[in-house]
This record gives C-alpha cells, structure tokens and sequence, in this order.
C-alpha cells in the first residue's frame, strides 16, 4: 500500500483503470458461454489501452519532474483524446458496418467513463 501511496496520480490511475478493467472483464465472463463475446473483450480492450495511455502519461510526467514545463504531457494528453477516439471509430466501424462484433463499443465506452472518475477521485485525493 506504501507503494501505491508513493506513485504520481498518472501512475495510479492506469494501476485502477487495469484492476477495473480485468474485475469487469472477470464478471463479464460468463457472457463468452451465451453468445455475448464481444462485451467483455471491449472491457478488456479499453482497460488495456487507457490504462497503457496513462502510464505513458506517467512516464512522461516522471521525466519532466525536473524541468518546468510539461508541455509534453499537455501534447500526449491531446494525442491520447485522439487515438481513444480513432480507436472507438474503429470498433464502431467493425461492429456496425463491417459485421466484425469482436470488441463491444458500449463496454469500451463504460470503462473509459469509469476511467474518468477514476481521475476525478485520485485527483480530488491528491488535492487533500
């Protein structure tokens, strides 16, 4: 737990957001034996990919601590907002047009909101 407490918020986030993301995956699982594959590898999908993002994001936080500008995190959060929304035009394309349901968009979307309160509560923690 001292570990845990010691990480930038970044590096927290992406350690919830995996945690999340596999418990979701893990109750969704029984949906693999009725049909329903696709929802909880979106889950899982989203989980890794958002979660990857903010370890990047951790990454590069960790690297500017010395410096006084985190111009580059600003960048890569943009960039983030983009490849998270290419990737959900994706699944949408592949789920809707192409007849491909391997990755359900509407679990991809659950777990990028649950990624976001997950931000709002570790940064209203850190404020404290």
């Amino acid at each position: 737990m001292k570990f845990f407490l010691k990480l930038n918020s970044s590096f927290k986030i992406a350690i919830l957001t995996y945690l999340v993301s596999l418990v979701g995956f893990l109750a969704l699982l029984f949906l693999f034996f009725i049909g329903h594959m696709d929802i909880p590898l979106g889950a899982i999908l989203a989980g890794a990919i958002i979660g990857s993002t903010n370890l990047i994001v951790g990454f590069i936080e960790k690297s500017n601590a010395n410096k006084d500008t985190g111009v580059l995190a600003v960048i890569f959060v943009g960039v983030r907002t983009f490849i998270i929304l290419g990737i959900m035009v994706v699944l949408a394309l592949m789920y809707y047009r192409w007849g491909m349901p391997y990755f359900n968009i509407i679990s991809f979307v659950a777990v990028y909101t649950v990624n976001i309160i997950i931000t709002v509560i570790v940064h209203i923690k850190e404020r404290r």
